[in-house]
């Protein structure tokens, strides 16, 4: 089976990665190039606002994050609306949990600090996801996440106004969004609190196979919280699952909340995200250009279209493989956007005092058990004492030091080792015998 992108060309379906209710998508490779994609194609039979699936790839089109997967374009093939999107080699969060959840402390502070840093970035970009569930979050091949689906994403304006539309996976959405009320970005917090409460603890906090009551409980009821969950976990699922969104926890205080910021040692941690958002664009990728084997013209004509946002085959493909090249580059990131706090390290004892003077005299201060000589006593006992303190500092000879005249008539005084060198060690025929205290030309 082959699709056809107009302008790319030809792509192979390599397999089916995924189906949904109105799409399905394949990873497919470039039958020139070799690169890997995925492109969504959507069911024509189905029925689906086109009007809606463009309103969400020109949202999914504005997104350039590396925890983020990239839409790159949308065509029409036989018939049927397509997207073409990045290719995440690896499972969704939903397959990763059911294989090795419940999930650790450690796993899960890396999966979901990635997860909460990805939904930061929309919310700075006054988007709200609207279906953030674990079937959206992809686990790629380096253990980095990706999110993915905007299907259901909304833009805010300005005035950041509330929504009220009723979207999202039901087991999955908020209780404000139950009662058809106004609401806001922390419907994505609820959401990241559901995801959070499956992955520690091996199921949703509320599941039943009927509609009415599943909502019923998911506005009345309180998940159920095993005791094996640790006290730090325990609490920050309360504080995302908590009824009313006025009191629900804000994605900079899941960031300071101590499940990331303090380990089970009392060790601190600074929650940075920052190692994500440094990836501007400095300028054209050499390597890039060399994979896409293009000569000068070509070049100059894909920086200027860059530049002004002109969509051509050269545009997209360098598009698909620079976000290629950025999942290699992340790849050893994992949690290295919890920084540990720098400890304050003890100034070193200081035996000299330099604040104090008398008489603009320095003072040394006492050593081990003596005491301290009276300054303002200046009786002829006082003063004999401390002479004959510093008489025994003054004539201390070493008994080890040896005198010498060296070929000039000056005194050279050295130490006399008491190690005698052995002959394996030191040797008259040494090219270093002339420099040894043994030699009186020293």
């Amino acid at each position: 089976m082959e699709i056809v992108h107009p302008v790319i060309g030809t792509f192979e379906v390599i397999n089916q990665i995924g189906v949904g209710t109105f799409a399905t998508v394949y990873c497919v490779r470039h039958k020139e190039l070799g690169f890997k994609a995925a492109i969504k194609v959507y069911h024509h039979e189905k029925e689906f606002s086109v009007r809606t699936v463009e309103q969400a790839f020109q949202i999914a089109k504005a997104i350039h994050h590396p925890l983020i997967c990239e839409e790159f374009d949308m065509f029409e093939w036989e018939g049927s609306l397509c997207a073409l999107m990045e290719y995440v080699d690896g499972m969704t969060l939903l397959e990763y949990a059911n294989e090795y959840g419940p999930l650790s402390d450690y796993e899960i502070q890396t999966i979901l600090g990635q997860v909460v840093i990805a939904v930061d970035y929309l919310h700075s970009k006054n988007i709200i996801h609207r279906d953030l569930k674990c079937e959206n979050i992809m686990i790629d091949s380096y253990h980095n996440i990706r999110l993915i689906d905007f299907g259901f994403a909304c833009a805010m304006d300005d005035q950041g106004d509330l929504r009220s539309t009723t979207c999202g996976s039901p087991a999955y959405v908020a209780p404000e969004i139950v009662h058809h009320e106004a609401y806001s970005y922390s419907v994505d917090v609820w959401s990241l609190g559901v995801i959070l409460y499956a992955i520690s603890i091996g199921c949703l906090p509320f599941e039943d196979p009927s509609m009415v009551k599943l909502l019923n409980m998911i506005t009345n009821e309180d998940p159920d919280i095993p005791d094996f969950v640790t006290d730090k976990l325990n609490d920050l699922i309360k504080c995302m699952l908590a009824k009313d969104p006025k009191e629900r926890i804000t994605i900079p205080e899941i960031m300071q909340h101590p499940f990331f910021t303090v380990d089970d040692y009392g060790r601190g941690y600074n929650f940075d995200s920052s190692i994500f958002s440094n990836f501007e664009d400095t300028g054209l990728s050499l390597m890039i250009m060399r994979v896409m084997r293009l000569d000068d013209k070509s070049i100059d004509r894909l920086e200027y279209d860059l530049d002004n946002k002109i969509s051509s085959k050269n545009t997209m493909i360098y598009k698909i493989f620079k976000k290629t090249f950025l999942a290699t580059k992340i790849s050893g990131f994992g949690r290295l956007f919890l920084k540990p706090c720098q400890q304050k390290v003890p100034h070193r004892a200081q035996t000299y005092n330099t604040s104090k003077s008398y008489n603009g005299k320095s003072v040394l201060l006492p050593a081990y058990n003596e005491q301290p000589l009276a300054h303002e006593d200046n009786s002829q006992s006082s003063r004999s004492i401390c002479l004959s303190s510093l008489a025994k500092v003054v004539i201390r000879k070493p008994s080890n030091l040896k005198v010498r005249h060296n070929s000039r008539g000056s005194k050279v005084c050295f130490r006399q080792s008491s190690h005698k060198p052995t002959p394996s060690s030191y040797s008259p025929m040494s090219p270093l015998s002339k420099f040894s205290p043994g030699n009186d030309n020293y």
